[in-house]
């Protein structure tokens, strides 16, 4: 099982997904389901130009991961131990 990576910074987080979005064959954006939210060939500001609200993460993007994931991870930690 791989390991986790942990928390980033969130210019970290949001160079890493600006990388997953633009790379390989179109990267994420891409995908159709982007396509149609985003455009063609949306540039990575789109994940990071909405700010998030104010005393949580600095994005919108970042809110919404957190949304996603955060569960996730907590079930993971008590998996763990």
């Amino acid at each position: 099982m791989g390991e986790q990576a942990g928390p980033q910074a969130p210019g970290e987080a949001l160079a890493e997904a600006a990388r997953a979005w633009t790379n390989g064959a179109g990267g994420e954006r891409a995908d159709p389901s982007h396509e149609r939210v985003w455009g063609r060939a949306a540039p990575a500001s789109v994940l990071s130009d909405e700010a998030g609200p104010p005393g949580g993460e600095p994005t919108r993007f970042g809110t919404l991961a957190l949304g996603l994931w955060s569960p996730l991870l907590q079930v993971e930690d008590v998996v763990r131990r």
